[in-house]
């Protein structure tokens, strides 16, 4: 197996980088791969300081909740 270029959970798209991670929201990173100021970006993400970056709104609960006020669950 290669071994990835990229650090972990960093991912080329077509228009740049981006950070993604399973439960933290999806963040392009505005710097070039390789630079200080990725690698300070990189840092404060895994780090949590720019804020929290778990997606609540991706919890069963809150899906549950958008069904039943969307008016669909109504039968007939």
């Amino acid at each position: 197996m290669a071994k990835r270029e990229l650090p972990k959970h960093v991912y080329r798209q077509r228009n740049g980088l981006y950070f993604q991670r399973r439960g933290w929201a999806s963040q392009k990173f505005e710097h070039e791969f390789g630079t200080p100021e990725f690698w300070k970006e990189y840092a404060d993400i895994l780090s949590l300081k720019d804020k929290p970056r778990v997606v609540t709104s991706r919890i069963f609960h809150a899906l549950m909740l958008l069904y039943l006020s969307s008016g669909r669950n109504q039968v007939g």
